[in-house]
Parts: C-alpha cells; structure tokens; sequence
C-alpha cells in the first residue's frame, strides 16, 4: 500500500489482510521516506529494495500494489536547508520511489499511477462518463467573464460552481449554487479556470465503489447540494442495476482503473446523473452508516488481484 503515515483507511485494509493465513502487507507511507535509509535498486540487478512498515520491501515479492495516497509532501524536517536543497530532496526520494516501482514491480496496480492521474482530472472522467452513456450534466470549464454569463443564461441560472481540483492544504470545499455575485465578481472569475454545471434536481445521491467487476453502492436522501458536508446523513446499501453496473465498470476500465468511487445522483425521474469519479476515495464512513463491509470487500478484490497476478506469471 502506498500512501500517508497513519492513513485509516490502508490501515483498516492491512488489518483485514494481515488477518489471512498466507497474506503479507507492507505499508510505504510517502510522508515520511526522506531520512528512511531505505532505498535500494540497482541498473543491473532487478533486487530493489523500498522503505515500508513494518520492515522494509523487496519489490520483486510484490503481487499488487494499492496507489492510494501517493502525492503527499513528505514531513520530514529539513529546517536545516535551504528551501532549495529541501526540495530538491522531496523531489529526488518522490522520483526514487516511483521509479523503482514502475521499473522492478511486476505485479498489479490498483490502480496504475499513470492512469490514477489521468483519471483524477475531472474533465477526463466527464468526457469518458459521457462516451459511456451516462447522462452527464452540461458543464463549462473556464475563466472568461463573458462565456461564464452567457452559459449561466442559458441555463436560468440554475448553475453550480466547483473547483477543477482543489488543495488538500484547504481541505474539501463544498459545491454551491451561482450567484448574482458570484456572476458580478469578474475578478474572480478571471483568476483560474472553474467548473460550472447544470444543476440536477432530486434529494436522492448515490456512492458507488466499483472494484473490479463487482459495484457496491449506497443511496442518501439529502436535500444539501452537497451531502459531504454533513458525513452523519443516512445510509442504506442500494441494490445496483446490472446495466449501471457495467456502466460503471466501463468508465473504471476506459479510464485505466482498477477501482474507483463514483458519486451520481438520481434525477425527478430517477435516472442516474453522473457527477465525478475518485480514483481512491473514501470509504469507511459509507462503511458506517450504510453496513456495507467494503473493508472486506476491498480486500478481497486486492487479495484477487493477487491470485490472477500469479496465475498470469
């Protein structure tokens, strides 16, 4: 597993593994790889070793890789450099890991980094969701004044505005109608470009986990635009629908995923709306309030992954 120090859900996840006869899991935890004394690879000698917990990895041993939270600074404190040095060493243990990985790992990524990159921009995943079949709200990705209120007319208004990507140094900011000052701040218009999207109606959202072939979703009924900033609204497991289920899996697979946790919101005549894609959301709290044990099933899907590795090699 790669992601940060101290991260619930991997941790959740290799608890559930490490509970199985004949299952090993490691954790390299990206935050907290400089000062780890734990890298080796060599040009000629495919024995590369990472810095993981609870000891460190041999790469070749690997059967699957689970890129969750890859692109973390690391916490290291490098007071003692200049803000130069301190990143050229941030950047230079990144690119070690990653290049170890990508040239020694021969097993399965969930999902691909590469892939996981591509997938995590908004306007990829709205394009491929669309291709798929979904119904995809009329969405305008800009910064010009003009085209922004000409679009916004168009459609009465009834618009939401949400950031293209965001910082995780700000946090999760919620999705909001336009306003007429939002529309009159040209200034902050102008400044980066934003998503603006068609409103859809209806109180009934969906979070759906695809991993592999297998959907297991949740519905809420919540009248908020957005349901995330209230993680105590009411859950229940949702049968999925086969024809959803392989649109779903569709996007996953046309994106390069081999998971992925997909927000959709049924419309006033109960049609599934897409709205966007998270390579590697969040889980347990779906977990909580619906009873839907994706712990195990994540792990189960990881501990497939494993055994068509080997019967592939």
């Amino acid at each position: 597993m790669v992601t940060v120090a101290d991260d619930i859900h991997a941790l959740a996840v290799a608890h559930e593994l490490r509970s199985r006869p004949g299952t090993e899991c490691a954790i390299i935890e990206v935050d907290r790889l400089v000062n780890s004394g734990g890298f080796n690879w060599q040009a000629h000698v495919a024995d590369s070793q990472v810095p993981s917990q609870p000891e460190p990895t041999h790469v070749a041993n690997l059967d699957v890789i689970w890129w969750r939270r890859a692109n973390a600074p690391d916490r290291a404190d490098l007071s003692g450099l200049t803000p130069p040095q301190a990143d050229v060493v941030r950047n230079d243990t990144k690119t070690s890991l990653r290049g170890i990985l990508l040239t020694d790992f021969r097993g399965s990524w969930v999902s691909d980094p590469a892939a996981t990159e591509l997938a995590d921009n908004k306007l990829s995943q709205l394009r491929v969701a669309r291709d798929v079949g979904f119904t995809v709200p009329r969405t305008l990705v800009s910064n010009n004044p003009t085209a922004v209120r000409d679009f916004c007319d168009g459609l009465g208004n009834d618009v939401v505005v949400k950031l293209v990507h965001g910082s995780r140094a700000m946090g999760a900011i919620p999705t909001r109608m336009v306003t007429a000052e939002v529309l009159d701040d040209e200034a902050s218009i102008r400044v980066a470009p934003t998503i603006y999207q068609q409103f859809v109606g209806g109180t009934h959202h969906l979070r759906a986990h695809v991993f592999g072939d297998n959907v297991y979703a949740a519905m809420l009924d919540s009248d908020r635009l957005d349901w995330r900033v209230d993680l105590t609204t009411p859950m229940a497991n949702w049968a999925v629908p086969e024809k959803l289920r392989h649109m779903l899996c569709e996007v996953v697979r046309r994106l390069g995923l081999r998971m992925g946790i997909v927000d959709l919101k049924l419309d006033e005549d109960g049609d599934p709306v897409w709205l966007e894609l998270n390579p590697q959301g969040q889980f347990l709290f779906v977990e909580a309030l619906a009873g839907i044990p994706l712990t195990t099933l994540l792990a189960n899907f990881l501990t497939s992954e494993a055994h068509r590795q080997r019967v592939e090699v």
